[in-house]
């Protein structure tokens, strides 16, 4: 599926197919039965050599992978419920168990977060905001502590 949407996207092919490969490689997705661990271990000693002579990527389970990759999609499904006037509310820390049984989602499909959307309460809407990190606590430019400043906004089209 990834190849697939790759190439119609106009990826090109050389690149559209090694993606198997290496989305197999870096997600643990190969299904060897016996094999799958004792590849495992290999793969992390390869990249560990290998990571002595240059830079390589990190290994993350394919569960830490797609929560990471999810982030800016919730991110994305909050701001757009804010500019339809609705209220937000992400959750961690969930029983996983019962968001899976309560809405039939297979085992194969990992749980990230899970969004409460709706209109928020009077109440709520009118309780004040919790408090939040300064920006220059958060963002850094160039090398950690060195305060962020915004590029100049760029002039208008003549």
């Amino acid at each position: 599926r990834v190849a697939a949407l790759a190439a119609a996207v106009g990826a090109p092919a050389a690149f559209v197919s090694r993606l198997p490969f290496y989305v197999s490689l870096f997600s643990s997705g190969y299904r060897l039965g016996l094999l799958k661990w004792p590849l495992f271990v290999a793969k992390r000693l390869a990249m560990a050599l290998l990571g002595v002579l240059r830079a390589v990527p990190k290994l993350s389970t394919p569960e830490t992978w797609a929560f990471k990759n999810a982030m800016p999609a919730v991110t994305h499904l909050m701001l757009q419920a804010a500019e339809l006037g609705l209220a937000t509310l992400p959750m961690e820390g969930f029983d996983e168990g019962r968001v899976r049984a309560a809405l039939a989602i297979p085992r194969r499909y990992a749980i990230p977060c899970v969004v409460a959307v709706g209109h928020a309460s009077e109440r709520a809407a009118a309780a004040p905001r919790a408090g939040r990190f300064e920006f220059d606590e958060l963002f850094a430019a160039e090398t950690f502590g060195a305060p962020w400043v915004p590029p100049p906004a760029p002039l208008p089209a003549a």
